[in-house]
């Protein structure tokens, strides 16, 4: 029996690590598939009573169901793997419908609780979805005489720990779409002072096939800066974009690549040495790259980010008779972060 954490949890199988394939790619290859004579429905760890009356509501349309239980990746490449036209799945207390073919997705309220009658109307509801008109005529009766019949060998369905032999691991479905993070962390030789700064940061990300993209504001307290001549305070504020690229790392967790550009200013405020104050502001482009690791847990994202801004172009700041030049350099930076997911 499929434990009751699972029923309505999507989980990532540990075993299998697999890239992601670009979204245009699978709708070609489900394109191009063979159409069987019978549909085949895939259900990711539904729940028992769920399981039976859908087998009792398909059963005249003689659909192949297939069940899976532990995933990692996206519905089309689940419905790809298993041949299948429709994929089924529970997340966070709804039934998540989604049709291959099309690459087209409905959502479904899951009753609490979920008994016997309950799941009958589910089921039908499922049916209704999945359009298959009219049940099949029955086979014509077999003739008198000797016959040879051709008996075509059916599967046992899936327990959900099984795998069909060559095919490649079910993949998870329901990624986030949209969340806000939040965080705070250090970065090091900020704005070329070889200083190390506290950093606080704030994002949007939101999900665009299996990239994660992301816009945010990152930024701290001044900290000292300037030469022999004059000394100040500097302070800088990035604006960034990233895509995060995550595959799945281990049950409910993810991990990957990211990449961007980010926007910084950058202002250097003080005192001259007759004592007047001057600020001279800047801005200057840098690309950064980091590695991610992000843990999930109902709609709570925990998440830490190692990396390193580069800004290849040096920097110079002025006011009257104050300047400061920066040259290029690499700011080495790590964050911890939490995310809510909005979606």
């Amino acid at each position: 029996m499929i434990p009751a954490r699972l029923r309505h949890e999507l989980r990532y199988d540990r075993s299998v690590t697999r890239p992601l394939l670009p979204g245009a790619v699978l709708l070609v290859a489900l394109t191009l598939t063979r159409v069987s004579a019978a549909e085949t429905l895939v259900m990711v760890s539904p729940a028992p009573e769920l399981d039976a009356a859908v087998r009792a509501s398909l059963a005249p349309w003689r659909v192949t169901i297939i069940v899976v239980d532990l995933a990692a990746g996206t519905p089309a490449e689940l419905a790809l793997s298993q041949g299948a036209g429709y994929v089924v799945w529970s997340d966070q207390g709804e039934l998540v419908l989604w049709d291959a073919r099309a690459a087209t997705g409905e959502r479904r309220g899951i009753p609490a609780p979920l008994d016997d009658a309950t799941a009958a109307a589910l089921a039908l509801s499922i049916k209704s979805w999945m359009r298959l008109g009219p049940p099949p005529v029955p086979d014509a009766p077999v003739p008198d005489g000797p016959v040879t019949e051709l008996v075509a060998e059916t599967p046992a369905p899936a327990t959900g720990r099984e795998r069909v032999d060559g095919a490649p691991a079910p993949p998870a479905v329901s990624p986030p779409r949209l969340r806000l993070e939040a965080g705070s962390g250090a970065r090091a030789n900020a704005a070329a002072s070889g200083r190390t700064a506290l950093r606080l940061a704030v994002a949007a990300a939101g999900r665009v096939g299996p990239v994660d993209v992301v816009a945010g504001v990152e930024l701290g307290p001044s900290h000292p800066g300037g030469d022999l001549m004059t000394n100040g305070e500097l302070a800088t504020l990035a604006v960034t974009a990233h895509a995060r690229w995550p595959f799945a790392l281990a049950p409910a967790v993810t991990a990957g690549p990211a990449i961007g550009a980010v926007l910084v200013h950058t202002t250097y405020r003080g005192l001259d040495q007759i004592a007047r104050p001057f600020a001279a502001t800047g801005f200057m482009p840098g690309l950064d790259v980091a590695g991610v690791v992000e843990w999930r847990r109902g709609p709570l994202v925990v998440g830490a980010e190692v990396g390193a801004t580069a800004i290849p172009w040096g920097q110079s700041l002025k006011d009257r008779n104050i300047r400061l030049d920066t040259r290029a350099h690499i700011e080495p930076h790590g964050l911890a972060r939490v995310g809510v997911i909005l979606w």
